[in-house]
């Protein structure tokens, strides 16, 4: 056991306490700065933007969401963060956030509110990702340009592995 001891120490001697201490506390900062950046509300892969849904008189935002989701949706996903964002005509209902679990219950709201039957309720609602300006702008982009190709006739002269959706070139 002694002898353990002092192979202990000798190898530690070699180290400066101070740098050791420095290099803790380096390493506490940038975990702290990792939860942080894991930890804050509406990431893109596990929310969702809804535009149009209006409130009923005197209900607060958390009865927006339940009756959206258990309701209108008829979805079982517990959402984590939600907030309303209003915007500048005050006429209008501003923006839903909500950031749901996993990205299985943002699949799933999605689907929902493509096969809602209750058409009253939804008429005139968009979900969408709650993506970046510049991300949608793309992706919107990138459709519309597939979809003009398609009817011009133009994919049936590019290679199938560019038609796909993960391209291999």
């Amino acid at each position: 056991m002694a002898n353990l001891d002092t192979q202990i120490d000798n190898r530690l001697s070699k180290y400066n306490l101070d740098t050791l201490v420095k290099k803790q506390k380096e390493m506490e900062e940038i975990l702290q700065e990792y939860k942080a950046q894991n930890d804050r509300p509406f990431q893109p892969d596990r929310s969702v933007m809804v535009h149009g849904y209006y409130a009923k008189e005197d209900e607060s935002v958390d009865e927006q969401v339940s009756r959206l989701l258990y309701q209108t949706l008829e979805v079982n996903c517990v959402p984590k963060f939600y907030e309303r964002v209003t915007g500048k005509n005050s006429d209008k209902p501003g923006v839903l956030k909500i950031e749901l679990k996993s990205v299985y219950d943002k699949v799933e709201v999605l689907k929902a509110k493509q096969s809602c039957e209750l058409y009253d309720e939804t008429e005139g609602v968009r979900t969408q990702t709650c993506d970046s300006h510049d991300s949608r702008v793309a992706k919107l982009n990138a459709r519309t340009v597939k979809a003009y190709t398609r009817r011009r006739g133009y994919d049936r002269h590019f290679p199938r592995t560019y038609q796909t959706k993960g391209c291999t070139r």
